[in-house]
């Protein structure tokens, strides 16, 4: 029981989220394409909820890194997925942003394995 509580010690937690702002999606289990209202007001109150998850102080309980990417992805052949950076989606400096997870998750691992 030691050397395992000793090994989830240095467990580094993290999650990166991806989020669909797409007004049009064709799922793979319907033949019809689904529209989406309010994509962009869903997509704003989804980042705001996980803004409040509880993220790790050295080790502390809770997610080490947390971060979230927006996408437009349609599913529909000939479409073109894009990245969002601006609103909804987290901007750079935030702490939801990409780059500000990366930097989160490199830092528990130098913490916790050494740099």
């Amino acid at each position: 029981m030691t050397s395992f509580i000793a090994r989830t010690r240095k467990t580094i937690v993290g999650g990166l989220v991806v989020l669909n702002m797409a007004e049009r999606f064709k799922s793979p289990l319907r033949p019809e394409i689904t529209i989406h209202k309010n994509v962009e007001r869903l997509v704003r109150e989804t980042v705001d909820m996980f803004r409040g998850l509880p993220l790790s102080k050295k080790g502390g309980t809770g997610l080490d890194a947390l971060g979230m990417i927006v996408i437009a992805h349609t599913n529909v052949d000939g479409n073109q997925t894009k990245l969002i950076s601006t609103g909804p989606a987290p901007k750079r400096g935030e702490p939801l942003h990409y780059s500000t997870f990366l930097e989160d998750i490199c830092s528990s691992f130098a913490a916790r394995f050494g740099s």
